[in-house]
């Protein structure tokens, strides 16, 4: 049996660089934060490659990329995101090559839960031989790999044994390390003569198409588009709010002239039906007109109300009551409980027309996941209506994310373009009454499609069945509250922060004309938040108290006015005893000589001590207090304070407390102002 061993980056896959499979797994699972840090890091990895360390970069993208991420949100990325991109970027000459031989064997340095589903079901591959990622005992990646990228060598033969692969694709560069065990190498380019051409053409098999995939991003983000995505995310949030709004605000009927003002796009083809005359004209014998549509986004029932120019209620399952909340139409919600949904259809189309998508889930490709056919059973008055989107850099659907934010992300586009295709009405003979069709879609559609995307059948049991039933809806409405709730948090947060760095700049500035001696006592009283002002407090009350002795002059020591000055203080301090006062430290002054210049004479110091009380300046010789705040006093001035409060007059410092609490005697603290 011929074997074919083939390297997947740069020969099966035509870019030789991961690193944006990579970029959309962080997206995907992560979230924009380390999206936009693994491409900060990009110029690093770029770097490591130049100096010839490509394992060293692509080691540091996967620990990047993976760790703290849940082992089985890489695997749903790489089941339901990843195939997407991989097999658009195909090279089909190398897929020719690869696909004539029997057993099939892939070898990536990319970790294998990344490729092993795309490789396996798509190109038909037998076994795949990659890095494994270490995985915690909480399922939780730990961002590094088991074995190093050298034991590919040693995984090929322990696959072939004592045998040898036919042929080997790989670079010369990176695939070197198995092609020598290999019969046959061939090197990229792969060139085909004429008569290979004919003989392959016929017994060619091409890859297994994907069909259906989710996430968010539309191209696959290179380095140079990963940035300019994430320089455009705030310009789109700004957007998508303006659109938001305009849907809410504007009568529904201008909303058509004023989307392209803002880059949005609508195609109408077909002729749309015309409205009812009259509401009386709606009976039970004659009912509204029920619009099946095609779905693709949620924004389906919005648009198709846009173009016919009336709000027109839409039915809904599953759908958050944020998405409710910013849809500019009336909603109706199904349970897929049948009767209770065909008795609500009924009772609506009884009000009016209303706009249903039978698929009851969104699909990008023209393929049908889910198929419910109650519409055709309930109403002949049927108008179908395809719909189809383009968009740039999101997509408006999810399976596998929140799916609150699919609008949002369809809005954040920056051209979004609809289109919107009216079909002409069914006739009696193809509805329900004459034909057994529907019956037949709906048996063609297979549950194990949506499986693929969403991991599960996409059927709610009844609350009879469940227990949890309503256990569940409270959660998910919960944790609807909780992300609108922190996203108030984190902008009430930014603008107190705004506000207080604006205060504290106008509390730097007022200090610094108060230094100056330009400010009277009553200008220093800044409006500051309660948390700043109870930090800056004791810092503000001797700058206050010495302004204000300043301001007046004193025959005697009036310590009953210095106690009113300080009114506001914190809960009143003891008064100090002559005996605690008697244990402060007290020695003479004497001022700081500077030493001899060039020619002998010394001078004093500029730093001449000033009593704070008194505000006359201290001579030689006098007795000076300290206190443990390292604060100084003349001894006669500062007593009487203490034994009236036994605080420090400019720090408010507690006198009493042990000197030796702050580490310094009295006397080596003469010089201290």
């Amino acid at each position: 049996m011929d074997s074919i061993v083939s390297e997947l980056e740069g020969v099966l896959l035509k870019n030789p660089n991961p690193f944006c499979y990579f970029m959309l797994l962080t997206f995907e699972a992560s979230g924009v934060v380390r999206f936009a840090f693994l491409l900060m890091l990009w110029p690093i990895i770029r770097f490591l490659e130049f100096l010839g360390r490509e394992d060293y970069g692509l080691k540091l993208t996967i620990f990047v990329a993976t760790i703290g991420v849940k082992i089985s949100e890489i695997e749903s990325v790489s089941r339901a995101v990843l195939p997407k991109f991989y097999f658009d970027d195909i090279n089909m000459e190398a897929w020719r090559i690869f696909s004539l031989y029997d057993k099939k064997v892939v070898v990536t340095k990319i970790p294998k839960i990344m490729v092993e589903r795309f490789v396996k079901v798509h190109l038909r591959c037998d076994e795949v031989v990659g890095s494994e990622l270490v995985v915690s005992k909480y399922g939780f990646a730990s961002g590094l790999i088991k074995d190093d990228f050298d034991k590919i060598k040693d995984g090929i033969i322990e696959l072939f044994g004592d045998q040898k692969p036919s042929l080997g694709l790989g670079r010369p560069k990176c695939g070197s390390s198995f092609l020598s065990l290999c019969k046959e190498q061939l090197q990229p380019p792969f060139l085909r003569s004429k008569n290979q051409n004919q003989q392959q053409q016929q017994i060619i098999i091409n890859p297994l198409p994907v069909i259906f995939h989710d996430g968010r991003l539309v191209i696959r983000p290179t380095p140079y588009l990963a940035l300019i995505i994430l320089l455009w995310i705030p310009l789109g949030i700004i957007i998508a709010t303006i659109r938001i709004l305009i849907g809410l605000i504007f009568p529904i009927w201008s909303i058509p002239y004023l989307t392209p003002l803002f880059g949005g796009k609508v195609i109408v083809k077909g002729n749309p039906p015309l409205p009812p005359l009259s509401s009386s004209a709606i009976t039970i014998t004659n009912p509204g007109v029920l619009f099946v549509c095609t779905h693709r986004t949620l924004m389906d029932p919005v648009i198709l109300s846009t173009v016919l120019q009336r709000k027109i209620p839409a039915v809904t399952y599953s759908v958050s009551r944020l998405t409710e909340i910013l849809s500019p139409i009336p909603t109706v919600r199904l349970t897929r409980v049948r009767n209770m949904d065909a008795r609500k259809i009924k009772c609506q189309l009884e009000k009016g027309d209303l706009i249903m998508c039978p698929e009851g889930t969104t699909c990008r490709e023209p393929f049908l996941l889910r198929f419910s056919a109650l519409f055709a059973e309930l109403t002949n008055s049927i108008v179908p209506v395809a719909m189809n989107y383009r968009v740039g850099f999101f997509h408006g659907t999810t399976a596998r994310g929140w799916k609150t934010m699919d609008p949002i992300f369809f809005l954040m586009n920056p051209r979004p373009i609809y289109e919107v295709t009216f079909l002409n009405k069914l006739s009696e003979d193809a509805t329900c009454s004459s034909g057994k069709v529907h019956m037949m879609l709906q048996i063609m559609c297979k549950e194990f499609w949506y499986i693929i995307l969403a991991g599960n059948d996409g059927i709610v049991l009844t609350k009879n069945s469940n227990t949890n039933y309503g256990i569940k809806k409270l959660i998910n409405t919960f944790i609807d509250v909780l992300w609108l709730v922190l996203g108030v948090f984190f902008m009430a947060t930014t603008l107190r922060m705004y506000a207080t760095c604006q205060q504290l700049q106008a509390q730097a500035q007022a200090h610094a004309v108060a230094a100056s001696g330009l400010l009277g006592p009553t200008e220093l009283r800044l409006h500051m938040p309660p948390s700043i002002a109870l930090a800056t407090r004791g810092r503000l009350r001797g700058l206050r108290l010495q302004l204000a002795l300043l301001d007046r002059e004193f025959d005697d020591l009036d310590y009953e006015t210095l106690r009113a000055l300080d009114s506001d203080d914190a809960p009143a301090t003891p008064s100090m005893t002559e005996e605690e006062i008697n244990a402060l430290p007290v020695h003479k002054y004497k001022k700081k000589q500077e030493p001899a210049n060039a020619v002998g004479v010394t001078k004093n110091s500029d730093d001449e001590l000033t009593c704070s009380v008194c505000l006359e300046q201290v001579n030689d010789g006098e007795l000076i207090r300290s206190l443990p705040c390292l604060h100084q006093f003349h001894a006669n001035c500062i007593d009487p304070w203490l034994r009236q409060r036994g605080t420090c007059p400019v720090c408010k410092f507690r006198a009493g407390s042990r000197w030796d609490e702050n580490g310094q005697g009295g006397e080596g603290a003469y010089d201290m102002v």
